[in-house]
């Protein structure tokens, strides 16, 4: 398809390019092999995951290893706690213990709903902080988890604070990945989310999710990343839109709070919407 042929396309730019660095990129390949699917791996299973020789991916294992990175039982890896080092260094930059979490698990307590903060990572909505609801019926994305952009409140909102550009961008390299009519209903969510600073979805990721989202910004209007508040249950839109005017209360305190502590860099520029 066109748009991932493009994709190849930028990516083969970047990876010839004088400043790109083979060996850190394949190095988090092997990291990035690990999944809660595959927590322990060989080596052959490691390389066939990364798209790596099986000399370069015992190469880069035993160099992660010797680094505390990775674990060795018999013949199978793992992930140490170190790893968590390279999350944390993005949470305590965003400020998500001492600033965001706090006002989530506000937001849910005035709502009662399950209420999430999310990045846009390429075309997916990355979640990185959340504070659960009281209900029992939860099937929330846990912290770490991602879900496309086009099919979450969290996704329409991020989609929402794009430059025009790079929203069309995503929008073209969509095509032939997304059905026309959900496109168009994308596009028309988008507009609708601009003009009044939040979002509202239902039935998209499933059909019992309803949300409302708004985007967070930093001082220069960038995208940062943004809120929601949603239900995993018979919440009708009519009774979600009454969380709007808390959730946009809560948002823009997270964005001034960011915004006083000098979190001034969008964290979607280094991962464009593909």
């Amino acid at each position: 398809m066109k748009a991932e042929r493009d994709d190849k396309s930028e990516k083969a730019k970047e990876e010839n390019a004088p400043w790109f660095s083979q060996s850190l990129a394949r190095g988090l390949l092997v990291i990035q092999a690990f999944d809660a699917s595959g927590p322990n791996l060989r080596a052959t299973e490691i390389a066939k995951r990364s798209g790596l020789s099986r000399a370069a991916t015992r190469r880069f294992l035993l160099t992660l290893q010797s680094l505390g990175y990775i674990g060795c039982d018999e013949d199978r890896y793992y992930l140490q706690p170190k790893v968590l080092d390279l999350g944390f260094a993005f949470v305590a930059s965003m400020q998500i213990d001492r600033v965001v979490q706090p006002l989530l698990n506000e937001l849910s307590t005035i709502t009662a709903e399950s209420c999430s903060f999310a990045v846009l990572d390429n075309d997916q909505a990355l979640f990185v902080a959340r504070a659960s609801g009281p209900k029992i019926l939860q099937m929330a994305v846990g912290i770490g988890g991602r879900v496309p952009a086009h099919t979450t409140s969290l996704g329409h909102a991020l989609l929402s604070a794009l430059p025009h550009d790079q929203f069309e961008q995503y929008m073209e390299s969509r095509k032939g990945l997304i059905d026309p009519a959900t496109l168009t209903k994308l596009r028309a969510s988008i507009e609708k989310g601009r003009a009044q600073g939040w979002v509202e979805v239902k039935g998209l990721l499933h059909s019992a999710i309803t949300g409302v989202a708004a985007p967070i910004r930093n001082r220069s209007g960038e995208l940062i990343g943004a809120v929601n508040c949603a239900n995993y249950g018979s919440a009708t839109m009519k009774s979600m839109r009454a969380h709007v005017e808390p959730l946009l209360e809560i948002t823009q305190r997270i964005e001034k709070s960011l915004q006083a502590a000098g979190h001034i860099l969008p964290t979607a520029a280094g991962r464009r919407p593909v």
